[in-house]
């Protein structure tokens, strides 16, 4: 292909590079920071962010459902403040 015809061809759609780098950024974070929760909080964050149910959490990691769902309500409360505190997982 010649320059010309890469010239005339329409641009990639897509988000622009700052957004990606920046969603790529936090993923980052995120993830560092879940590494630093103990074993089982981490599990079960885990579990949830892919998207699996609280009874087939509660059976991998050896607690109830209910305990799952207080789990991940106190687990993303203090994601979430870690984040507006600036904590980064190297820290």
């Amino acid at each position: 292909m010649t320059l010309d015809a890469l010239a005339a061809e329409p641009p990639v759609s897509g988000p622009p590079i700052d957004e990606v780098l920046d969603r790529q950024r936090v993923l980052t974070r995120l993830y560092g920071l879940i590494q630093r929760l103990d074993p089982v909080d981490r599990q079960v964050m885990l579990s949830y962010l892919d998207g699996l149910e609280a009874a087939d959490t509660a059976d991998i990691v050896g607690i109830s459902s209910g305990a799952v769902a207080m789990k991940v309500h106190r687990i993303k409360r203090l994601l979430a403040q870690a984040f507006a505190r600036g904590v980064s997982h190297d820290r």
